[in-house]
């Protein structure tokens, strides 16, 4: 069992590429470490569990963080993540995402991201839920709109839930 969540890139995919800039962001993936051998992540297909060795063979982690949250509380919230497992991934929530930041880059006009299907889920919004289920009180407006930056900065902003580790290979 694992107290981590890590967030990561893919320094040359094209949709890694488009998140980042799109967020102004070092990190375009969110994951959830079960343990130091596998991650939970939603990937371009379904939620899944991954081998750590074969994650990083092509993604580079920027930032880890430890929950500070007891054994107990991990357990369960990681029980609701094993929930989403095959879980299919959100790919019109990306396309919305895309198109709400343009507008908002463009027009400086916010709406919201209707496109999202609350049947899929992308990184961020998989992520979401695990918060959630850690009773970590992280709040957004529009969760079809959360993006791996928002979840960092959040990391950041709340020393008392996360603390920032080095992250090692």
């Amino acid at each position: 069992m694992s107290y981590f969540i890590g967030f990561s890139t893919q320094p040359e995919n094209i949709l890694s590429k488009i998140i980042r800039w799109f967020t102004r962001a070092k990190a375009s993936h969110a994951i959830i470490f079960l343990n130091k051998h596998i991650i939970l992540e939603a990937t371009e297909w379904e939620v899944k569990p991954t081998s750590w060795k074969k994650f990083k063979k092509n993604n580079s982690l920027i930032y880890k963080f430890r929950i500070k949250k007891s054994k107990r509380e991990i357990e369960k919230a990681l029980n609701v993540a094993m929930e989403y497992l095959n879980v299919p991934y959100d790919v019109m929530n990306i396309v919305g995402q895309i198109i709400v930041r343009t507008i908002d880059i463009l027009f400086h006009i916010k709406i919201r991201n209707k496109w999202g299907n609350e049947a899929s889920l992308q990184c961020s919004e998989y992520m979401y839920k695990y918060l959630k289920a850690l009773d970590i009180p992280i709040e957004i407006d529009d969760v079809e709109s959360i993006s791996p930056q928002f979840i960092i900065e959040f990391c950041l902003n709340n020393p008392n839930l996360f603390e920032k580790v080095p992250v090692e290979d």
